[in-house]
């Protein structure tokens, strides 16, 4: 399976934009930026975000294929508990990120 961070190099390559450039945005060297690129460190879903504000392209496309490779394998539709559940950890996520936001401050 392709890793979110994968997918992170090759939109940033195809942007033309430097891993310096996203690790100034991050706040963190150039060499701990591409530890993540290199998945040599965890990623945290904040960083995930953040970076794909950097590169202006919604978070979801960064998992893009993995939901292209679950999809392959032509899973059942997931039951209503079921959609409720992702959608009530995709709230308690977007909360996380508010507060998260509102700490960093401008």
């Amino acid at each position: 399976m392709t890793h979110p961070c994968d997918q992170i190099r090759k939109i940033r390559s195809k942007l033309g934009i430097s891993q310096e450039y996203i690790a100034n945005k991050l706040e963190i060297s150039q060499t701990a930026y591409s530890k993540i690129e290199n998945q040599q460190t965890k990623i945290k879903y904040e960083t995930l975000l953040i970076i794909s504000q950097i590169l202006e392209v919604p978070l979801v496309e960064l998992f893009e294929s993995k939901i292209k490779e679950i999809n392959s394998y032509n899973l059942i539709e997931p039951t209503y508990e079921e959609t409720i559940l992702e959608l009530k950890k995709i709230i308690n996520f977007q909360l996380r990120l508010i507060d998260f936001i509102i700490k960093k401050g401008p």
